[in-house]
């Protein structure tokens, strides 16, 4: 389901952890969101700005990260078996 930044503002005003397994979120900014314990399995995160979010313990499984931009992005403690990095390398 493709989701518009307006939508995905309105989503992630409420506490997390956020749910959002399986959305497309391409191109759109999360820039310096906290999402930590998310379920970001299967999301499309294709060339969104991942700058400087909080993703600690967050579930990225399956998801595709191809072009994203995850500079100062904490990845500490994620799932990312299976996801496509920015660099399209899929990890296994």
């Amino acid at each position: 389901m493709r989701i518009t930044q307006k939508r995905l503002d309105t989503m992630l005003e409420k506490p997390g952890p956020h749910k959002l397994s399986g959305l497309d979120l391409r191109g759109l900014s999360l820039e310096n969101m906290d999402l930590s314990g998310a379920d970001l399995q299967g999301a499309n995160l294709q060339d969104a700005n991942l700058q400087g979010v909080n993703l600690e313990g967050a579930d990225l499984e399956g998801a595709d990260l191809t072009g994203a931009n995850l500079r100062h992005t904490n990845l500490k403690g994620v799932n990312i078996r299976g996801t496509i990095m920015p660099t399209g390398i899929v990890y296994k």
